[in-house]
């Protein structure tokens, strides 16, 4: 399996995805997220998930196979050549990062839910304008520009560290670099982008580890940095310590799919609801709400500011069409990941270093439990690809025509 795949292969796609509804199935274990949900939905969940998840592996393991000179070509420049030329890059994005946070949280700093939190509003609040970041109408979450900063922080940090790690540049940048990500992709109190940086780092540090005694520093260092992190959040969200070790088990292995179990018990499946996320499509009326959407006041009565539930990609497909939906869904994404990986296989002889890192971004945010429109549309790959390859690319360009200039 190429590398730029191993995050999304064992996290996105099997620990949130696949193992909560494995032990849901066999030992009836949810952290009573599952309340009300019948024997007959959790056995229709497990064998449809299992479904999916073979035609996705299988899919995986041929495309891997098919391109696999080329694949091994390019991580072996990757693994092997300096990627010092990209540390101005780097350097630059790292400060364009940094002007964008200050700049926002100093224009915007009242409807931030971060700083809202820190200020100790009334946590309503808080979570009433995480919901406005969510639905894109809270002022500080700039249209299409905001975009590109989502994955800018994260490709910044992984290439800074990809050039700590090679000796290019110093512990104070990359130290920087993560200070401004952890903060940024808090703003609007969600912890899986953090997270997701956090798995995406440990794997590419594993990655440049040249020795077992290396590995090993990697691993403690992995440990005492995850540590910090939980005790930042257990602080933020009035936890234990203890009670956030067990929500951070909890809410990626059951929270990611139990939308799926109530879609299946309680959403009348309808063909409607489609197209209500493609692309500038924005219509959403009560008898058209998507499933996410629709479900989030059962999971959660009485709580306005849930916005919806993610689930598996399986349980949207069942809302539209049932068993068909499941059945033809399955193969619709599969066939998705297939281009996905065609695509990069591409791309990786431009920029190899860039390109790789991209990679491994790409597959580990796609929505796989979060939006099956999002992946069969290819709105996130579109998204990908204009709002920040593009913008990137144009970046790229002009730091090279300063450096000639200079020269």
């Amino acid at each position: 399996m190429p590398n730029y795949l191993k995050v999304f292969a064992y996290y996105t796609l099997f620990t949130t995805s696949i193992l909560g509804v494995i032990i849901v199935y066999f030992f009836d274990f949810s952290f009573n997220r599952l309340t009300g949900i019948s024997d007959e939905v959790k056995s229709l969940v497990f064998f449809h998930v299992i479904y999916s998840a073979l035609i996705l592996y299988l899919t995986i393991f041929l495309s891997a196979r098919i391109y696999l000179k080329n694949n091994n070509k390019y991580y072996r420049i990757f693994y092997n050549e300096s990627p010092y030329k990209y540390k101005r890059l780097a350097i630059f994005l790292l400060f364009l990062n940094l002007f964008y946070l200050i700049s926002i949280s100093v224009t915007y700093t009242t409807s931030i839910p971060l700083y809202s939190v820190w200020s100790g509003e009334n946590l309503s609040h808080s979570l009433a304008l995480a919901q406005e970041a969510h639905f894109g109408t809270n002022p500080y979450n700039l249209p299409y520009i905001s975009k590109f900063f989502d994955f800018s922080v994260l490709f910044t940090s992984l290439l800074i560290l990809l050039l700590y790690l090679r000796g290019n540049i110093s512990f104070n940048f990359l130290f920087l670099a993560y200070i401004n990500a952890f903060v940024y992709l808090s703003l609007d109190l969600q912890k899986s982008p953090f997270l997701i940086l956090c798995l995406m780092s440990i794997f590419l540090s594993f990655q440049f580890s040249y020795n077992k005694r290396t590995l090993l520093l990697r691993v403690i260092y992995s440990l005492i940095i995850a540590c910090i992190a939980l005790y930042f959040y257990s602080f933020f969200m009035n936890k234990s310590f203890t009670g956030m070790l067990l929500y951070i088990f909890n809410r990626p292995v059951f929270g990611q799919i139990q939308g799926m179990y109530y879609i299946y018990e309680y959403y009348p499946p309808s063909t409607d609801t489609m197209f209500s996320k493609f692309y500038f499509n924005s219509s959403s009326t009560h008898t058209t709400l998507p499933p996410d959407r629709y479900i989030a006041s059962i999971v959660y009565p009485g709580n306005k500011n849930i916005v919806n539930v993610n689930t598996f990609f399986i349980g949207e497909a069942w809302g539209f069409g049932k068993n068909t939906g499941v059945f033809l869904s399955a193969w619709a994404v599969s066939l998705s990941i297939f281009l996905y990986i065609s695509f990069w296989s591409y791309v990786f002889r431009f920029y190899t270093h860039l390109t790789y890192i991209m990679a491994i971004i790409f597959f580990s945010t796609l929505p796989i439990n979060t939006s099956l429109q999002f992946i069969i549309y290819q709105k996130y790959f579109l998204y990908f690809i204009i709002f920040f390859m593009l913008p990137l690319l144009f970046i790229i360009l002009l730091l090279s025509l300063v450096k000639i200039n200079d020269n």
